[in-house]
């Protein structure tokens, strides 16, 4: 009977814990189904069939994989090298793609910096948006 006792006490405070996190998952969604990227403007405006003809050089080309139709997708520079904007501004020079950036995307260090890019590519078009840019 104790031991009954102590696993309803148990089961209950696990169950107390981990349903407030069930709600927020199904609420919210996690990872990359999260509600911040769902409903991304960035990506509501890349997917709208803008860029549908475009290469799209993006911090996350999982995400885009997820929730996006464009499978011409390339990585960002990683950071340090020159070479990698320059090959990226004569792409988009020659109107054959464009930069996407998802601010919320925080956790690709080794990519080219959100502020390098703006100062790089500040000769170009670029729409900001709430949760990140595309620079044409």
């Amino acid at each position: 009977r104790v031991v009954w006792f102590a696993s309803l006490l148990l089961f209950t405070g696990y169950a107390i814990r981990i349903i407030p996190i069930f709600i927020n998952h199904y609420q919210n969604g996690s990872g990359f189904t999260a509600t911040k990227f769902s409903q991304s403007e960035v990506l509501a405006f890349t997917m709208s069939g803008n860029y549908s003809s475009k290469e799209l050089i993006v911090n996350d080309n999982f995400i885009f994989r997820i929730h996006g139709n464009n499978m011409n997708l390339q990585n960002l520079p990683f950071d340090g090298g020159l070479k990698g904007i320059e090959e990226v501004k004569q792409k988009l020079a020659a109107k054959e793609a464009v930069l996407v950036y998802l601010d919320h995307v925080n956790w690709r260090a080794y990519f080219i910096d959100r502020e390098v890019i703006l100062r790089e590519f500040a000769e170009f078009k670029i729409r900001k948006f709430s949760d990140g840019f595309i620079i044409e």
